[in-house]
């Protein structure tokens, strides 16, 4: 394999894992801003202001 083929296929792996990294992260920051909201809305039921 080319020097330049083998470096377009390393280029969309690493895309490919920057991708995959991206997607869990905005799923992980999805189930905090789920839990958060949960959170304050027991805390707010109990009087308590964030």
């Amino acid at each position: 394999m080319s020097r330049l083929r083998q470096s377009q296929v390393n280029m969309a792996n690493m895309q490919t894992e920057y991708d995959d990294r991206l997607q869990k992260a905005n799923y992980e920051l999805l189930k905090l801003r789920e839990e958060f909201v949960k959170l304050r809305d027991r805390y707010e039921r109990q009087g308590v202001n964030l």
